[in-house]
């Protein structure tokens, strides 16, 4: 790809903004920068140092904007984004508008090429995909990856809908993925029908999932255990636990992204339709009640008793429809779907930093942080974008 295409600077810099003002309400820890305030070295004359690199110091002097995929590419309506595990700079994009995927290979680099596939079903098993997340390598010694979709099941508006719809479980061996179809089901591994208008997913281990159920108004763990490999349907063995609490409500067309800390086990929400970050630590969560499932031999439950607050409550006033989240470096980064604003808090609330994309109202989506310790993000209206610093 050319420096005409690749380079994404110019009226986005100038429109660009640093954002150093703390927000209405909330209390004096939640809105400080800590040391040198937000956007650290921008608060105290480049004295103090930068909290929350990827975005730089907050100001738009400080990074570039590089598109690495198009509309050239296949993107349409991309809405979320990960890098394969085991192949370096290699950069799977979730797009909307086809219930397809774009795969950028050397995205870290010049990425010259790129590959769109569209799974054999995929009008059932991704259609209206709303996120992804890489999981184990635990298939064909290669990674398996989830998918969530904000769909109700009605095969791209060709039926009436009928809710039998959830995350989905995938290969990402490039032999299998978009290309075997056995049974005419596509590629699937494996896909629990619980969740409607699943908004975003994160992975835990193994074959274990969290999402974002858009249609219940909670977060629910998904274990998919045994594959059924690719194309098959025996989807029998799956266990399925709805978190009581917190509720969460989804806004339709807004991805409500999840990431998992897999050190300190604490699960990051974005809230979007409560305008609040939430953390949650499942580990103290218990059995409530039994629920009845959709299909036969799933295990589906109630559970609670675990510890969750609001790492970034609304009343900070800080967020207007938070969607994309990525962690990095000891800090959450957050993209507002409302405003096209990357905003950056310590794992305490604080915010430290904040940027401004220039990307439209609506647009700003999925965020991911490379192997390269770049930022990226994807822009609903058709661009891959990665921050990297100005001075490179």
């Amino acid at each position: 790809m050319s420096c005409t295409r690749g380079c994404w600077m110019g009226a986005l810099l100038l429109a660009a903004t640093a954002m150093v003002a703390c927000g209405d309400g909330g209390n004096d820890d939640q809105n400080a920068g800590g040391a040198g305030g937000v956007g650290g070295a921008g608060g105290t004359g480049g004295t103090a140092p930068v909290h929350a690199p990827l975005i730089g110091d907050g100001t738009p002097e400080s990074v570039r904007f590089t598109v690495i995929a198009d509309a050239e590419d296949g993107l349409a309506v991309p809405r979320d984004l990960g890098f394969h595990p085991g192949r370096e700079g290699e950069l799977w994009v979730a797009n909307r508008q086809d219930d397809g995927t774009t795969i950028i290979f050397d995205a870290t680099g010049a990425a010259e090429n790129s590959e769109h596939r569209v799974d054999g079903f995929a009008e059932h098993f991704m259609e209206e995909v709303s996120s992804i997340a890489f999981g184990a390598q635990n298939y064909r010694d290669d990674w398996s990856f989830g998918t969530c979709q904000e769909s109700e099941n009605t095969y791209n508006d060709q039926y009436a809908p009928n809710y039998f719809m959830g995350p989905a479980l995938w290969s990402a061996h490039l032999d299998v993925f978009a290309i075997n179809n056995p049974e005419g089901l596509g590629s699937h591994l494996d896909m629990l029908h619980e969740s409607p208008n699943c908004m975003g997913i994160a992975h835990q281990s193994e074959n274990v999932y969290w999402v974002f159920d858009g249609h219940h108004g909670q977060i629910v763990r998904y274990d998919f255990q045994q594959d059924h490999d690719a194309g098959y349907d025996d989807h029998s063995d799956g266990i399925i636990h709805f978190l009581a609490e917190p509720r969460v409500v989804r806004v339709p067309d807004v991805p409500s992204h999840l990431v998992m800390d897999l050190e300190s086990r604490r699960l990051y929400v974005a809230d979007t339709g409560n305008q609040r970050i939430l953390w949650i630590d499942p580990r103290g969560a218990s059995k409530v009640k039994s629920m009845i499932g959709k299909e036969r031999g799933t295990i589906v439950e109630e559970w609670g008793g675990q510890e969750w607050g609001e790492l970034v409550p609304a009343s900070a006033g800080l967020l207007q429809a938070p969607s994309g989240l990525a962690l990095h470096g000891g800090y959450l980064y957050v993209g507002d779907n409302a405003t096209g604003e990357i905003l950056a808090f310590d794992l305490e609330g604080n915010l430290v930093n904040r940027l401004t994309t220039g990307v439209a109202p609506g647009a700003l989506m999925g965020l991911e942080p490379g192997p390269d310790d770049r930022l990226y993000f994807a822009d609903a209206t058709g661009r891959i974008v990665r921050i990297e610093p100005a001075a490179e």
